[in-house]
């Protein structure tokens, strides 16, 4: 079996093609796929940084949302005070103006009320005078007294809150001022109120660090969900998530030795930077991304491991948020994926060895006997047959083996056939063009003879030289027009094209009519004066054949009705599914019973001798059957006869 070339061939393929395998998977489908692999590590290591961060935006906006609130409610807290107590005031107002009680009695009332009036974490009320005086400040009397001196900016501040209560009547302010028994100046909004019956503007505020306070729980709930969220995130099996400040402090981090300031001072083995920098500097660049050397959790101290973080910045906290792993975990996958595809290959490649050795046993011998049988049916014997019967491809082979040689040794009879009608025909043709041109050769050397024997006799004239010439061009026409009604037989147009039959026979009838004015035509009924093709019946054909072929009938019909009391010429073209029928009858009288069968025979005509051949309608009828593959067949209508030509659309 081994010494077969088609053997040896098809396994030197084969080892060919698994050397091929094997490079492809080797050098192109692994690196693929490793590429493919760390992409999606990658990506999976994006997407849990930006859920991170989702989470800690909403963190933020959680905190922001609720600070706002609290200051809303703080802020409409204090001018509800400010209202009540101006309302009080403008009570004692009143009843000073109804004399209930002197106007210096109402005010020392007013400031009583406001000396002792507290609310929430012993909050207070103060008023102050058009002419920068305090009028009441439950908390530090020592400026009602004038003991002690507000300093510049506090002296500012009031000011402001003085012109603003003029000029606006009521609103908020925010400054810095000093807590009762303390130092330093805190953050502070207050809502005044001009009371101007009195020249007095009443006032308090709330501290924001007092807010802070009030919020701190808050954030420490939410920070304790961010820090569980990053303890329990993994990239791959040791990949984390961790998040430090503009200061360089990390905040959350799975590894609590670098948290805090620790972080701060942590270099980066790659260069001199420090590793918060150097992530810092990474998210700036354009794929935010940074790759260093680290050490491994169980090789401490040993920088030796490649990492890569993903880096992202939370404007708001002034975060930055990271995730990271290790490159040798994203290829992990990858190297399995290798080391499967590798041994799978091999695995393949024996099997296939095995499958293709069974093979050449199982179809070497088939093949071998059809090589040996071609030989023959090449040196021309056609009798030959494998005769293998089973049920699998090469039974089937065989027999279709079998029937090709069948089938070609039928076609080489039936070319033979063919061979043999159409030099039949070429034979006919010739006899038909010898039967034409006899009567015209003998004119033309009749005409030749008299233009000699004028010449003798000093006959020839100018005159009868033009007539003469006129005479033989015309001859020699009909003559060019017979060997192009042959081509039309033996040299069809080398491409087909879709046309519309009802335009190319309206062009031909338009011409004729116009030669013929006394006949009538008519298109489907409709005279060619005023018929239009409103409907498409298009055939796939040779054009300038149609034209000549339906040009043969028309005029054959023109000639008949010329001599005719009745003119008319009828043409019907009907669309019948897969073919198109054309008729085309005339007035003429009709062709008599005994004559329709000679009608399309060579030489056969009804026109006197003069006038007529006897070619045109046998060469339409081989025209139309062995060009077109269409039918050709005449009747008598109700006044003369009737062709029918039935044509193929494509």
């Amino acid at each position: 079996m081994f010494k077969s070339a088609i053997v040896k061939k098809t396994l030197l393929l084969a080892f060919f093609l698994l050397v091929i395998q094997f490079l492809v998977v080797y050098f192109y489908i692994l690196p693929l796929n490793r590429e493919h692999n760390y992409k999606l590590m990658e990506n999976h290591g994006k997407e849990v940084l930006n859920r991170v961060y989702e989470v800690v935006d909403d963190y933020y906006k959680e905190i922001v949302f609720h600070k706002k609130e609290i200051i809303y409610n703080k802020k409409e807290e204090i001018k509800n005070m400010v209202d009540l107590s101006i309302e009080v005031i403008n009570n004692l107002y009143n009843a000073s103006l109804n004399g209930r009680i002197s106007k210096e009695e109402a005010q020392r009332l007013a400031k009583e009320f406001v000396d002792s009036f507290r609310y929430e974490n012993n909050n207070y009320i103060w008023i102050v005078s058009k002419n920068h005086n305090f009028i009441s400040h439950p908390i530090k009397k020592d400026i009602e007294s004038g003991t002690v001196l507000l300093d510049k900016d506090e002296d500012k501040i009031l000011k402001n809150i003085i012109y603003r209560a003029i000029r606006i009547k009521d609103g908020y302010y925010s400054y810095q001022w000093k807590r009762a028994g303390g130092s330093d100046k805190k953050e502070k909004t207050s809502y005044f109120k001009l009371f101007s019956e009195w020249d007095w503007i009443v006032g308090t505020g709330f501290y924001t660090d007092d807010i802070e306070r009030e919020m701190e729980s808050r954030k420490n709930a939410l920070s304790k969900k961010i820090e569980k969220i990053i303890i329990e995130t993994r990239i791959g099996e040791t990949g984390y998530i961790y998040i430090f400040n503009k200061e360089h402090q990390m905040l959350y981090h799975p590894n609590r030795y670098i948290l805090g300031d620790r972080f701060k001072y942590l270099k980066n083995p790659d260069n001199d930077k420090t590793m918060a920098k150097s992530l810092e500097d990474a998210f700036y660049t354009p794929n935010k991304t940074l790759y260093y050397s680290w050490d491994n959790p169980e090789d401490q101290k040993n920088f030796i491991y490649k990492k890569v973080s993903w880096m992202n910045y939370h404007d708001g906290l002034k975060w930055y948020i990271g995730s990271s792993a290790y490159l040798d975990e994203l290829n992990e996958g990858s190297g399995q994926i290798r080391t499967i595809l590798l041994i799978n290959s091999f695995f393949i490649g024996i099997l296939l060895l095995i499958f293709m050795v069974y093979l050449f046993r199982s179809i070497l011998f088939p093949i071998s006997k059809m090589s040996q049988l071609s030989e023959k049916v090449i040196n021309g014997d056609y009798s030959v047959k494998i005769g293998i019967d089973s049920n699998d491809e090469v039974g089937q082979l065989s027999k279709s083996f079998d029937l090709m040689i069948l089938s070609t040794r039928e076609n080489i009879e039936k070319e033979k056939l063919l061979a043999d009608e159409k030099l039949q025909v070429v034979t006919e043709m010739i006899g038909l063009i010898a039967h034409h041109w006899r009567q015209p050769l003998t004119v033309l050397s009749t005409s030749v003879y008299d233009i000699v024997e004028a010449y003798e006799y000093d006959e020839l004239t100018s005159e009868y030289l033009d007539e003469t010439y006129e005479h033989v061009n015309r001859i020699l026409q009909d003559m060019s027009e017979m060997i192009d009604q042959f081509r039309l037989i033996f040299q069809p147009e080398e491409e087909k094209h879709i046309f519309s039959v009802c335009d190319v026979i309206a062009k031909i009838i338009r011409s004729k009519s116009s030669e013929n004015s006394e006949i009538s035509f008519n298109i489907n009924e409709k005279s060619i004066k005023f018929f239009k093709c409103t409907s498409s019946v298009d055939l796939n054909g040779y054009i300038k054949e149609f034209e000549k072929l339906v040009s043969v009938f028309i005029e054959n019909a023109v000639d008949i009705v010329s001599g005719k009391d009745i003119k008319y010429i009828r043409i019907d073209i009907v669309d019948d599914i897969d073919f198109i029928k054309i008729s085309i009858e005339d007035s003429g009288g009709g062709i008599p019973e005994d004559l329709k069968d000679k009608i399309f025979q060579p030489y056969f005509t009804t026109k006197h001798q003069a006038f007529g051949t006897g070619i045109g309608l046998y060469m339409a009828k081989m025209v139309i059957e062995m060009n077109m593959k269409g039918k050709l067949s005449v009747s008598n209508g109700e006044k003369g006869a009737k062709f029918l030509i039935e044509l193929r659309k494509n």
